[in-house]
């Protein structure tokens, strides 16, 4: 180490004693990073001026011992922290604290390794001193009601668990409870946790979840069935037998069989997006100013509606529902009577029907309903929830928003909403089968999520090939389509 003598020598005599005042050496060590002001001070390498109780500004320089040093100055600690920490004559920074509560200075600052006057594990600090709240076993301090070697009482330890298992200590019961990822799937107490979620087939990333078609279980994810590969896919739409999609490069609506991919041209319709199927047809969106149908038998296409702005579509019970740029309508599937109105709507974009109303948000992101057997009805605020994308079953209306969040609320009553699930990225699309909910994540890591209508963990079913842009369901799949795929795989 260097060190530059800056100080004043006064030498008595050519052979005379020499004494030195005041003495501050530049310390040109290698101090820690981040020190503003790195000198030696009575012989102590690397102080740092702006924060050493002992060396507050200078050398010599100390503070009272409630005051800490902040940027070169001591400065009075809080009355809710009124101890000064660590001790005079210790460097380095110090803190402000309360030692009738603090667990690590407790009475008194420490010093030393280990603290002089820190609590030991299982202890707190009451009024300046150590305690145990809880019990003491064989010496020690332990909680009875966590503890699985004193669970409920000191000596009571938990019997050993089973397979997959190990023990917990909760409210001072003994339980055990499965190491991930093994599951206790067949509720066979003997066995243990018996199902490894990551590799069983019957079991795959959730209890009960059988990998269709004998698939095998990788990663806790099923097989990913493929029907379509192309460069311009869109739409999607299932029934009990076929997939139908369009492929908007050539030749158009397609359909597959759901147990053997293979495909064939439905309709020769390339500029079809959004399709539906509902009552034995087919109900599609041509570019956004035309909706056409047909039998699912048959080839005569039927047109249901002509008008500008169309934003969305869906089909039930022998309607097909749409929304243009101002309302909500409806027109029956096979093209027997004209479009009614049903209420006003400003650019709804995305749709949901029950037996009784039909749900849309709005571009706003605003939840309305209205009754789908009325005609130019006034909707009804559902509520204010910058909504993206609305599905709904018996009794509950879900949404995504834009702020990442899965929320749902019942359809009747005024009760504030239930946030399901937080941090979904860009998720635009959302459905249910009134057990689970469905939505494809829309960010570069593409992938199918699924979560219980009740909230809980978020499975990640398949990960894509792409953003998954519409999801659609059947008994037992989950299907969707990328801009160059059409997939499903195991609910």
């Amino acid at each position: 180490m260097r060190r530059v003598l800056a100080s004043i020598v006064s030498c008595v005599a050519l052979f005379g004693a020499c004494r030195t005042y005041d003495v501050t050496y530049t310390d040109t060590a290698t101090c820690d990073a981040g020190s503003t002001s790195s000198v030696t001070c009575n012989g102590v390498p690397c102080i740092d001026l702006t924060t050493d109780r002992s060396n507050c500004g200078a050398c010599g320089t100390t503070c009272a011992p409630d005051e800490i040093c902040v940027e070169s100055a001591c400065t009075a600690c809080p009355s809710a922290t009124p101890t000064a920490c660590p001790p005079l004559g210790t460097p380095g920074a110090g803190f402000c604290t309360n030692t009738s509560s603090d667990n690590d200075n407790c009475g008194a600052c420490s010093e030393g390794e280990p603290p002089d006057h820190a609590c030991t594990q299982g202890q707190i600090c009451q009024d300046g001193v150590c305690g145990c709240p809880l019990q003491t076993c064989d010496g020690a301090c332990v909680d009875t009601q966590n503890d699985v070697a004193h669970c409920g009482g000191c000596d009571s330890p938990c019997p050993s668990p089973g397979p997959g298992e190990t023990a917990i200590c909760t409210k001072g019961q003994c339980g055990v409870e499965c190491i991930a990822p093994l599951a206790d799937c067949d509720g066979i107490g003997a066995n243990g946790c018996e199902a490894n979620l990551q590799t069983d087939s019957d079991d795959c990333g959730a209890c009960g979840r059988a990998c269709t078609n004998g698939g095998t279980c990788t990663s806790g994810e099923c097989p990913i069935v493929t029907y379509a590969s192309a460069t311009e896919l869109a739409g999607l739409a299932v029934d009990a037998t076929n997939v139908y999609f369009v492929d908007q490069s050539s030749p158009g609506i397609e359909e597959s069989p759901i147990a053997n991919p293979a495909i064939s041209v439905l309709e020769a319709d390339p500029q079809a997006t959004a399709l539906a199927v509902d009552s034995g047809r087919i109900v599609w969106l041509h570019v956004n100013d035309e909706i056409d149908s047909m039998p699912l038998s048959g080839t005569t296409v039927t047109q249901l509606a002509l008008t500008s702005g169309i934003q969305t579509l869906t089909a039930s019970a022998g309607f097909a529902y749409f929304s243009t740029g101002a309302a909500v309508e409806r027109v029956p599937s096979d093209g027997s009577a004209q479009p009614t109105k049903i209420c006003s709507a400003s650019d709804a974009i995305s749709l949901a029907v029950d037996d009784t109303n039909v749900y849309f948000v709005e571009n706003t992101g605003t939840i309305r309903y209205a009754p789908i057997a009325q005609q130019n009805v006034s909707a009804t605020l559902f509520g204010v929830y910058e909504a993206l994308a609305v599905a709904i079953d018996t009794n509950n209306v879900y949404w995504v928003d834009t702020n990442g969040n899965v929320a749902s609320r019942p359809k009747t009553g005024s009760q504030q909403p239930t946030t399901l699930a937080t941090s979904v990225s860009l998720a635009s699309n959302l459905v249910t089968d009134g057990v689970s909910l469905y939505w494809g994540d829309a960010s570069n890591a593409s992938a199918v999520h699924r979560m219980s209508t009740l909230g809980g963990a978020v499975k990640t079913l398949a990960t894509t090939a792409g953003p998954a842009r519409v999801l659609a369901l059947d008994a037992t799949s989950v299907y969707w389509t990328t801009d160059t795929s059409v997939a499903a795989t195991t609910k």
